[in-house]
């Protein structure tokens, strides 16, 4: 463990803030899907505008990530914008749709996006452009083969937005580097508790726990922490849910 004063630890650039226990709940990075750390209300919802008016314009649509919140997006826009049929390209660098997931998941949403007009990419993934852009763009995938179009979504999730624990304040003060590893996540014990500073415990996208990060996971390991807090060591890490739960609904009809 490493000792720090109390009262001298920095987390930001702009201020000191003083802790006894600091929980890192921060997620990862989804930039344009979700909003980035540091963005203003203003440049969010500008951000927001600018995707809305371009995604709905009746062009190509390219969205890379055959996961959950891919899927989603190709059915809302697809749903909600008929000229947008034959337009949205979903570009899935596995070779099916919701890998994580049981095989009848992705295959029934492939049926039911095809029929809505949706076009696909399997086995391949963009290598042009690690970030959403809008705009006259050609992409270039990985086998060779390129794709143009008017706007790009990458609906899959980034790095776990851990950036700011080791980076130094004005006054040059900051948490050791040793908290993260190469993956940008805290290691943890089965307490939650970083296996490096005992006064940091991480959730989420942000630890190294294998189980996905979904509410219900999340909601686990959050009842945890708090245990911990109040009485340290108190309380292990119970068993996680290894998938997002869908449930049917209706007639062939699923949700999460």
């Amino acid at each position: 463990m490493v000792p720090m004063p109390r009262f001298m630890e920095s987390l930001l650039a702009a201020r000191m803030v003083p802790f006894d226990t600091l929980v890192c709940a921060t997620g990862f990075g989804y930039p344009v899907i979700l909003e980035t750390p540091g963005q203003t209300k203003e440049e969010r919802l500008q951000e927001i505008e600018q995707y809305a008016n371009a995604l709905s314009s009746g062009n190509d649509v390219v969205i890379a990530g055959g996961g959950t919140v891919g899927v989603e997006l190709a059915g809302d826009l697809l749903e909600k914008y008929p000229n947008a049929k034959g337009r949205v390209t979903l570009i899935c660098s596995s070779e099916r749709l919701l890998m994580d997931q049981p095989p009848y998941y992705g295959v029934k949403c492939k049926q039911v996006l095809e029929d809505m007009g949706c076009k696909f990419v399997f086995s391949d993934r963009v290598t042009s452009h690690s970030d959403s852009e809008i705009g006259s763009l050609t992409l270039d995938l990985k086998s060779g083969k390129s794709l143009s179009c008017h706007a790009y979504v990458a609906a899959y999730a980034r790095s776990p937005n851990t950036d700011f624990l080791t980076k130094k304040g004005a006054d040059g003060a900051s948490l050791p580097s040793s908290v993260v590893n190469a993956q940008g996540k805290v290691e943890v014990n089965e307490y939650l508790q970083s296996t490096d500073y005992d006064k940091l415990y991480a959730l989420g996208a942000t630890n190294t726990l294998t189980e996905p990060s979904i509410f219900m996971n999340i909601d686990g390991q959050a009842k945890t922490v708090a245990k911990n807090i109040i009485s340290a060591k108190s309380t292990k890490k119970g068993p996680g849910v290894d998938h997002a739960v869908y449930q049917l609904v209706g007639h062939e009809t699923f949700a999460t």
